[in-house]
């Protein structure tokens, strides 16, 4: 049976709609959408895009400018994560910016993975 920890329970996504909320050593914040709390944890960060009419005929300049925008800006972010987890030693997450942190991840952690999902809304 997966043990507690706060709101989330190990092996299962957590925050169940709920942003992760981690303080970085370098006193950045960041967050991210999901995060499956294992000995190998995974970060998840989600983003929608939406396109001007010109993008959605295909001109390259601008699916390139807005896939560089939300590719860079998930890339980002789970990079803060990742870092946070593994260089960091950082196993404590928020629900809420302003939130009590909770321990969420095991001791010992051997590495990490990052899953950015994309969809396009039309």
């Amino acid at each position: 049976m997966p043990r507690r920890t706060g709101w989330c329970r190990s092996g299962q996504l957590a925050p169940h709609g709920r942003r992760a909320v981690l303080g970085l050593a370098s006193g950045d914040n960041g967050e991210i959408d999901a995060l499956v709390c294992t000995e190998w944890p995974l970060v998840v960060e989600a983003k929608a895009i939406a396109l001007t009419e010109r993008g959605r005929r295909g001109y390259t300049d601008r699916v390139d400018k807005k896939v560089e925008e939300i590719l860079g800006k998930a890339l980002d972010q789970t990079d803060r994560a990742l870092t946070y987890i593994l260089d960091e030693n950082g196993r404590s997450f928020a629900p809420t910016q302003s939130g009590r942190q909770v321990s969420m991840l095991p001791d010992d952690i051997a590495g990490g993975t990052a899953i950015i999902v994309t969809w396009y809304l039309g």
